[in-house]
């Protein structure tokens, strides 16, 4: 989901709201998908041998 893709997300579902609120929801959302993408971009500590770089694993 992209910034737009958000902001029309909010604008759909902030009916009544004010034009602040519906800026701090767009706000929101922005740093939500920001926190998601880089939490799929990092290397996760967690993750079993399988997951990762398809590249990676086929090295191995």
């Amino acid at each position: 989901m992209g910034v737009s893709s958000a902001r029309a997300t909010v604008l759909q579902q902030g009916e009544g709201l004010s034009v602040a609120q519906v800026a701090e929801r767009v706000a929101e959302a922005e740093r939500r998908e920001r926190e998601t993408r880089q939490q799929l971009d990092s290397p996760a500590a967690n993750r079993g041998p399988y997951d990762g770089d398809p590249q990676d694993l086929a090295e191995r």
